[in-house]
């Protein structure tokens, strides 16, 4: 699965899950998702491991 945002490529969403309408995943980001780092970590409960994001997506 892609991540976009605003038509620009911000990454990979690995290991997408579904459970009702909780989607749950992890980001394999792409140097563009950091302009936008801060509004993806307001806006989602996410954990940052590295350089991966790990986010529940509500």
């Amino acid at each position: 699965m892609k991540l976009y945002f605003l038509d620009e490529y911000l990454g990979d969403i690995e290991n997408p899950k579904v459970e009702g309408l909780w989607m749950y995943g992890t980001i394999k980001p792409t140097e563009k998702l950091e302009k936008y780092r801060d509004l993806f970590e307001s806006l989602l409960d996410g954990i940052l491991i590295g350089n991966e994001v790990n986010i529940t997506f509500f």
